[in-house]
């Protein structure tokens, strides 16, 4: 007959043997740590990115309006730089030769500053884009975007 061996004080387990569970929760526990890590910090730039490129089109959006704006006039105006959706925007428009013209905007939002540039032809029946180009985008305190002074600014009003 075949019978158990006898167990020891403390629950059957030898001393080394609960020394190496316990080391084996621990391990398991440090390497399910460390992958939540990696999880939360994954997430963490997702989130920096989307958060980003909504700001980048919330800026181009704004570029739009203030094309729109100055776009709307009869005469091609300027937008002068004001508030407008948290940030500011702004205009200038440049008259050339032949009823053409360059409108360039600028608008900032969160310390960023976006522009674009837009080449029209102002003819009798109304106003025709020729080209569009977009300029990028910098911090804002790398420079300002204003365009100078109203004496430097032929759209200027009086």
């Amino acid at each position: 007959m075949v019978t158990a061996p006898p167990k020891r004080a403390g629950g059957g387990r030898s001393g080394a043997d609960r020394g190496y569970a316990l080391l084996l929760a621990l391990f398991v526990t440090l390497i399910a740590t460390a992958a939540m890590m990696l999880g939360v910090a994954a997430l963490g730039v997702q989130f920096r990115e989307a958060r980003a490129e909504a700001a980048g089109i919330r800026l181009d959006a704004m570029v739009d309006a203030a094309i729109a704006e100055t776009l709307a006039h009869r005469h091609l105006l300027r937008v002068a730089r004001r508030p407008f959706e948290g940030g500011w925007i702004e205009s200038r428009v440049e008259r050339r030769p032949g009823g053409r013209a360059v409108v360039t905007a600028h608008a900032a939002l969160d310390g960023r500053v976006r522009g674009a540039e837009v080449q029209v032809v102002v003819t009798a029946s109304g106003r025709r884009v020729l080209g569009w180009r977009v300029l990028g985008w910098r911090p804002a305190d790398a420079g300002s975007a204003r365009f100078g002074s109203a004496a430097q600014d032929p759209d200027a009003a009086p």
